[in-house]
């Protein structure tokens, strides 16, 4: 079974023609390939590129009126991916338009973005 990994990018760093798509927001997600081995969702550092990953983190905490007194509570932290040098291929669809776009990673920061594939789904009836 295949699993994918989330990449949250600003919309301010993607190029002008995938921009213009009304239905983005300040943050665009992208589906990605399994980065990590387990599903994880990945974003930048506005102002250094600097790629985290966000996890859970479990923590047994004291509930007095729970059945054992104490339960697991998850906590999500950010983790910085420093070592991470590659080429990503990300997919999303926000609306009609199917949009394919590579990133190059180096030393954890993103350094480019390129544009893959457009592909708009729109037909009549």
């Amino acid at each position: 079974m295949s699993r994918y990994d989330t990449i949250s990018i600003p919309t301010e760093w993607l190029p002008e023609i995938i921009k213009k798509d009304e239905f983005w927001d300040s943050i665009s997600e992208w589906q990605t390939k399994d980065l990590n081995n387990e599903y994880d969702m990945y974003l930048f550092n506005p102002k250094s590129k600097q790629m985290f990953m966000q996890d859970y983190e479990l923590e047994l905490v004291d509930k007095p009126h729970s059945i054992f007194g104490k339960t697991m509570e998850m906590r999500l932290t950010n983790k910085v991916k420093q070592l991470f040098d590659d080429s990503v291929m990300c997919s999303s669809m926000p609306g009609t338009q199917f949009y394919q776009i590579k990133l190059s990673i180096e030393k954890g920061i993103l350094t480019d973005i390129k544009i893959i594939k457009i592909f708009n789904f729109k037909r009549e009836l």
